[in-house]
Formats: structure tokens, C-alpha cells, sequence
């Protein structure tokens, strides 16, 4: 029921940040509201991978994140207030094998969330992170399709994510839990919760 416009546009680019925030603006005629959700993922090993991949994580991770608050968030004070919601990952919170780059873009948005909300709480803007455990995308289905291969070959180390025995609900997640999840944050039912880093993984990292 709702109205949507899709921009292709590459999330840690400045020009095209500015693109989609000129064409939102343009399209609704003002910015309430922001989930920076793109995100990229593939598995590390910090000794032999090349460092340029360092880059390019950060570059999507959490440059994207820190570029589509900085457009974002003086239109949102012109609106009198709004939200924001970032996607972190599980892998903020729990390290595993060859999984030490994700982690720490992630982080870097957990605590990047936490400081614009001390900044920006006073303009009444909102600033929340999720943490998604195992969710069921292709990204997911990738990286499980990379671990497996690695598990195939003698001489690296086989890649894992943080788990403790599978998700205590028995089954991935899906992108509509997380939606409903991001759908909550940004409502006037979440009027209070800023801050905060919200764990969705089915009771993986119970």
C-alpha cells in the first residue's frame, strides 16, 4: 500500500549518497526515516588474503553507513526529528574464524549507532542498530556455499560464524522478521528506545 523508488547507487560513494537523498527529498518532499542496510560479506584470513579486501569491506560496511547519516541527517533535523536504523551483525558481538573483517565493520556500526544517538537525541532524531543472526538471503546462501568449499580444502582453516548450536527457534531467520523488526524501531511505538543494539537471531547467541 505503500509508494517506493529504487536508485541503483553504490553506498560508499559520496555523489551517489547525494543523489539519493536529492531524489528522496524531491520524490516525498522531505526524510523521516533511514535504514542503512547494505552490507557486503566474504570470508578473511588476515595473513595471506590481499589487504585491498580490507578496504573494500569498510568501504560498503561502514563507510556506507557513516555517508548515508551524514546526508541524511540534516534533512531529517528539517523534518523536526525521525530515525534511523543501522544493520550490524551477530559477528559484532561474537568473533569467528576468518570472520574478523566482518566483525569489525560491524562493530564499527554498533558503536558509530551509539554515539550519533547521544549526538542527534537532542534534535529528536533516533538512532538504533539490529544485530541479524542467520538470516535466510543470498548472501547467507552464499557465504554458507564459500564455507562449505573451504571446508573441502586441506589447507585452510574451515570458516564458521559465531554459533552455539543453531538458533534456539530450530530455523533461519527471514528478511520479512528483520523488516518487521526495523518497521518497529522506526515507529512512534519505539518513541523511547535510542542507543540500543537489538539481538534478532532466534536465540542463536543464547
Amino acid at each position: 500500500g505503500g509508494e517506493a523508488r529504487f536508485v541503483l547507487a553504490d553506498s560508499g560513494s559520496e555523489e551517489d549518497w547525494e543523489n539519493v537523498i536529492s531524489l528522496t527529498i524531491q520524490e516525498f518532499g522531505g526524510l523521516d526515516i533511514m535504514h542503512n542496510n547494505a552490507g557486503i560479506h566474504f570470508w578473511y584470513n588476515i595473513l595471506n588474503d590481499p589487504i585491498e579486501k580490507w578496504d573494500e569491506m569498510m568501504r560498503i560496511n561502514l563507510r556506507g553507513v557513516f555517508l548515508g547519516c551524514r546526508f541524511a541527517i540534516p534533512k531529517i533535523i528539517e523534518r523536526g526529528g525521525g530515525a534511523i536504523v543501522n544493520t550490524s551483525s551477530i559477528s559484532a558481538k561474537a568473533g569467528g574464524p576468518a570472520q574478523a573483517l566482518y566483525g569489525a565493520s560491524k562493530a564499527g556500526v554498533t558503536q558509530f549507532t551509539r554515539s550519533l544517538a547521544r549526538m542527534y537525541g537532542p534534535n529528536g532524531i533516533r538512532v538504533n542498530a539490529i544485530n541479524p543472526g542467520v538470516i535466510d538471503t543470498p548472501m547467507m546462501r552464499q557465504a554458507a556455499a564459500e564455507a562449505a568449499e573451504s571446508r573441502a580444502d586441506d589447507e585452510d582453516p574451515p570458516p564458521a560464524g559465531p554459533t552455539r548450536g543453531g538458533p534456539a527457534l530450530g530455523r533461519l531467520g527471514t528478511a520479512e522478521e528483520i523488516a518487521s523488526v526495523v518497521t518497529f524501531l522506526v515507529s512512534d511505538e519505539a518513541s523511547y528506545v535510542s542507543g540500543v543494539d537489538l539481538t534478532v537471531d532466534g536465540g542463536l547467541m543464547t
